[in-house]
C-alpha cells in the first residue's frame, strides 16, 4: 500500500465529511472511526524516488486497522489529518513528523528508531540527568515536591493537572 494514496484518501474523506457535518448535521461532537479493511500481512511503502532505496514498513499481524475518537465540530481540518495519519503509519512500524513540508507536499514516513524506552535511553545515557525525566504522578511525589515533580510541573504541560 503506498503512503500517498493512503494520505490523499484520508485527506479528501475527511474534506468531504467536515463538508457534510458544517452544511448538514447539527450535532456538536461525533465519534469518528476510520477502517481500513483487508490488511493482513500488507506492508506500507514510504518512499518513491529517494536515493537511499525504497522503504517498508512492518507487515501488518491483523485482518483491519481501526481508529476511533471524539471529534469537535470546531476541530480543525489539519489537526485531524495530523492525528490520523500519524496513528495510521504508525499502525505499519513508521513515524510521521509532520504531514506537509514547506511546498505543501507530503512529506514521507521514516523507520522508528527506537524500539523502545529503553534503547533511547541506552543511545543518549547522560543526556537527560535523572532529576530531569517526567515520572508518573504519586501522592508521595506530588506531597514531597521533589525535583522530578518540579521539572514534571514546569516542563511537561500535557501532564499539568
Amino acid at each position: 500500500m503506498k503512503y500517498t494514496h493512503l494520505a490523499q484518501v484520508i485527506i479528501k474523506q475527511i474534506g468531504a465529511l467536515q463538508t457534510i457535518w458544517t452544511n448538514c448535521l447539527q450535532f456538536k461532537n461525533m465519534t469518528l472511526t476510520i477502517t481500513i479493511l483487508n490488511v493482513r500481512n500488507s506492508m506500507l511503502y514510504s518512499r518513491e524516488k529517494d536515493p537511499r532505496g525504497a522503504l517498508y514498513g512492518y507487515p501488518v499481524q491483523t485482518d483491519s486497522l481501526q481508529y476511533s475518537f471524539i471529534v469537535d465540530r470546531d476541530s480543525q481540518f489539519d489537526y485531524l489529518i495530523d492525528i490520523i495519519l500519524k496513528r495510521f503509519v504508525n499502525y505499519f512500524g513508521l513515524l510521521l513528523h509532520k504531514i506537509l513540508d514547506v511546498n505543501g507536499k507530503l512529506v514521507h514516513p521514516e523507520k522508528l528508531k527506537y524500539n523502545n524506552w529503553f534503547e533511547y535511553r541506552r543511545e543518549n545515557a547522560g543526556a537527560f540527568p535523572a532529576s530531569q525525566l517526567p515520572v508518573r504522578r504519586t501522592k508521595s511525589n506530588l506531597q514531597f515536591g521533589n525535583r522530578k515533580n518540579q521539572f514534571e510541573r514546569y516542563h511537561c504541560p500535557a501532564i499539568r493537572r
